[in-house]
């Protein structure tokens, strides 16, 4: 049964990594995601391919926070989830320069989510005075 299950394990991992390999490999390229145009420029995280991203995006739907940071927001997709549910302030932080302009071209390929804050960021470093309470991938007010 351990090896079994170990062998489960490899194989889910060595799919995954192919995805991410696949993923990488293609960009630049543009994807659908829940209505929203995304963009993945080369070196950002394809949000497509993450089970994590896209369950968070599904779950953000049961929150309406006053207001949010995206930490390390790569697209911009978990900020636009955001704001499609009507979260009033939302910032978008990351310190990879390839991803605040990727996030830029994304929130204007969706001018729908507007407005979105973007700071080129080390974590939430120039913004923690305006927040209260501290999660793992966003930070809700």
């Amino acid at each position: 049964m351990l090896l079994t299950n170990k062998k489960i394990h490899n194989d889910y991992r060595s799919k995954r990594l192919n995805q991410l390999r696949t993923a990488y490999n293609k960009q630049p390229y543009t994807v659908e995601l829940d209505g929203f145009r995304i963009t993945v420029d080369k070196g950002v995280f394809p949000p497509d391919v993450s089970f994590a991203t896209l369950k968070l995006g599904e779950l953000l739907r049961n929150y309406h926070p006053k207001s949010a940071i995206d930490i390390g927001t790569g697209t911009g997709y978990l900020a636009f989830v955001l704001r499609r549910i009507g979260t009033p302030i939302v910032y978008a932080t990351d310190i990879h320069s390839p991803a605040i302009k990727c996030v830029i071209k994304n929130i204007k390929q969706n001018s729908e989510i507007v407005p979105i804050k973007v700071i080129h960021s080390d974590l939430f470093c120039k913004l923690i005075s305006q927040f209260s309470v501290l999660s793992d991938f966003s930070i809700f007010h």
